[in-house]
């Protein structure tokens, strides 16, 4: 299995997005300051100023659009004519895709609608097809990729039929995938 920065800076990402409501409010739990001074799970009020404030967000604003899923799809592809060239800061691979007869695209994971966002907005109308699973609520609009919602952490249902419609890409799609095909997999946080 090949590990790929962009899969730690995307659960990064998720980590963020959970942290940001509480980073920018005025509270914080008890266990974030140290104590609960007997008052069991109550919020503790912390003082914040404009500029510590603005500071704050400007801070959290620059990491959370440096792991978000689309400016990393859009800083580690690029689309040169016919040649897409994927790079993770060390290493590049490059796709001549005039090789390709058709482009798909497939992935799960909590961040792949945003990825797929990416992928759409670099490859245009290169990308035939695809299908991605994601957890409930975790969409995007998407011109090409089709998406499945799923549970998780705890599978249902739907994340056996997801996993089923993933397996079996070609004929959920409507076509059979063949070898001049080729195939771009996202994975992120929930993936597995």
């Amino acid at each position: 299995m090949i590990r790929h920065p962009l899969i730690r800076q995307v659960r990064l990402y998720n980590q963020f997005s959970r942290l940001s409501n509480l980073f920018l409010s005025n509270t914080l739990p008890p266990t974030a300051t140290g104590c609960d001074h007997g008052k069991g799970s109550a919020m503790v009020t912390i003082p914040t100023y404009d500029k510590t404030r603005a500071d704050a967000r400007a801070i959290f604003d620059a990491a959370v659009n440096r792991v978000n899923p689309v400016t990393m799809m859009a800083q580690s592809l690029k689309l040169d004519g016919n040649t897409l060239r994927v790079t993770d800061g060390s290493d590049a691979w490059t796709y001549d895709l005039s090789s390709f007869s058709r482009v798909f695209a497939t992935g799960m994971g909590k961040a792949t609608a945003r990825m797929a966002l990416g992928l759409e907005q670099v490859l245009c109308q290169r990308l035939t097809d695809g299908l991605i699973a994601v957890k409930e609520g975790h969409t995007e609009v998407l011109a090409t990729i089709r998406l499945i919602e799923a549970s998780h952490p705890l599978p249902d249902h739907r994340s056996e039929a997801a996993a089923m419609s993933l397996l079996d890409l070609g004929a959920t799609l409507g076509t059979k995938l063949a070898k001049d095909d080729l195939v771009i997999v996202m994975v992120s946080g929930g993936g597995s």
